[in-house]
C-alpha cells in the first residue's frame, strides 16, 4: 500500500499514487483526504461542550427543587409596610373636591354666569324706558309695554311702586309711588279715592256701616273691604295705570245690586264704559266681567252691569232670577271692573289695552 495512503488512514489506493511507492501522494490526493480530518476535529469540539452538563451531580438538582418549598418559622415576628398617605391630585380652578363642581350661578339662565354690572344712564329715563351703560361702553335700553316710571314736579323720573302703605293723611292706606295716588279709607267714610293733585274721583260703597280697609297678606298692592255688605266683600288691586275693582259675592242672599256713592266727579255713558269726568281728567269703568268658584267664565248668564243712577250715584248689578236660581257650587262669583287712569298724550289711546292685561 503506498505510504501516503497509511498516513492519512485511506483504504484504497489512490490512482494518483505512484505504485511502486517511489513517490509521495500528489496534491490532489492531499486535498481529497484533507475533510476526514475536520470531521474528527469537529466531534471532539462538540464532546469537549456536551460533557460538562451532563456531569451535573445528580444531589443538585433536587437541593434546587427543594429550596422552591419555603417553611416559615412561628416565632419570626412579621415585618409591617408603613401606611402611605394616598396622593390628593391637584384639582383644576374652581373644583371644590374631585366629585363635586360649584354651585350654578343663582337667578340667570342655565346657570350661567352673571351679566357684568351695568349702570343706569338716569338721564335717559322715560314713562317706558331705561338705559343702562355696559362696562364695555355699549348701552342696553329696556322698553316696558306700559308706564313702568312716571314723571315728578322737577322733570325726573320715579319707578312706579304699587304696594299699599299707611296712609298719614286721614285714610288708612295708599299707594306708594305713581304720578296719581290711590287712597283707601273706611267705607262709608270715603272708601276708594284717585287723586293726582289736581282731579280726584271717590267711589264710596253705600254699606250698613263702616268697614276699614285691610292690606292683603298675600298681594301687596291689594286692599280688602270684608263683609261690607252681607255676605259681600269688596277687593282693589292697584296697578301701574289702573285699580282693579272685584266684588266677591259668597251667595244669592248678597242680594242682585250694589251701591257705590261717586263723589267729586260726573259719571257718564261711554263708548267703553262709564266715564268719570274729574276737570280736564277722564276716569274709565270698564264693562264687567263675572266668574265662578272654579275660574269660569259666566258673564254672559250673570249679565253684569253698571248703572249710572244718577251723577253721583252708581250700581254694581246681577241678573236677579239667574243669582236666585244659582247652584251653591259656583260661589263665590267674583265680579271684576277696572277703574283705568287715563293719561294725557298717546298713553291715553292706550289705556284700554293696558286694562286687557298689556299693563295693570
Amino acid at each position: 500500500m503506498c505510504p501516503a495512503h497509511r498516513a492519512w488512514n485511506t483504504s484504497s489506493v489512490s490512482p494518483d499514487c505512484d505504485p511502486a511507492g517511489s513517490r509521495g501522494p500528489t496534491q490532489e490526493a492531499l486535498m481529497t483526504a484533507r475533510p476526514t480530518g475536520y470531521r474528527t476535529l469537529s466531534m471532539l469540539v462538540a464532546l469537549t461542550l456536551v460533557l460538562p452538563a451532563q456531569l451535573v451531580p445528580a444531589g443538585a438538582s433536587r437541593a434546587a427543587e427543594q429550596d422552591d418549598e419555603i417553611t416559615w418559622a412561628d416565632d419570626v415576628p412579621l415585618i409591617e409596610s408603613p401606611e402611605l398617605e394616598p396622593e390628593v391630585p391637584t384639582l383644576p380652578a374652581g373644583r371644590e373636591s374631585a366629585g363635586t363642581y360649584p354651585e350654578p350661578h343663582e337667578g340667570t339662565k342655565d346657570g350661567a354666569a352673571p351679566e357684568p354690572d351695568r349702570v343706569e344712564v338716569v338721564e335717559e329715563r322715560a314713562a317706558d324706558r331705561r338705559v343702562f351703560e355696559l362696562p364695555d361702553g355699549s348701552r342696553e335700553v329696556e322698553f316696558y309695554a306700559g308706564p313702568r316710571l312716571f314723571e315728578e314736579p322737577d322733570g325726573s323720573w320715579e319707578l312706579i311702586d304699587t304696594e299699599l302703605v299707611p296712609d298719614q293723611d286721614g285714610a288708612v292706606l295708599r299707594s306708594a309711588a305713581n304720578s296719581w295716588t290711590a287712597r283707601f279709607a273706611p267705607a262709608t267714610e270715603g272708601g276708594l279715592t284717585i287723586e293726582d293733585g289736581e282731579t280726584s274721583v271717590t267711589l264710596d260703597p253705600v254699606a250698613p256701616e263702616a268697614v276699614a280697609p285691610q292690606a292683603d297678606e298675600e298681594e301687596a298692592s291689594t286692599a280688602v273691604y270684608d263683609d261690607v255688605w252681607p255676605d259681600a266683600k269688596l277687593e282693589y288691586t292697584v296697578g301701574q295705570t289702573t285699580v282693579q275693582q272685584r266684588l266677591v259675592i259668597d251667595s244669592p242672599e248678597a242680594g242682585p245690586r250694589f251701591n257705590l256713592e261717586l263723589r267729586e266727579a260726573a259719571a257718564r255713558a261711554g263708548e267703553d264704559g262709564i266715564e268719570l269726568v274729574s276737570g280736564d281728567r277722564v276716569y274709565l269703568l270698564s264693562e264687567s266681567t263675572v266668574t265662578d268658584a272654579e275660574g269660569n267664565d259666566v258673564t254672559e248668564a250673570a249679565k253684569p252691569t253698571v248703572l249710572i243712577e244718577d251723577e253721583s250715584s252708581l250700581a254694581i248689578t246681577l241678573d236677579a232670577e239667574w243669582l236666585a236660581s244659582a247652584a251653591s257650587s259656583i260661589f263665590p262669583l267674583s265680579v271684576s271692573t277696572a277703574l283705568v287712569v287715563t293719561l294725557p298724550g298717546p298713553w291715553a289711546a292706550r289705556a284700554e289695552s293696558y286694562n286687557n292685561g298689556n299693563a295693570r
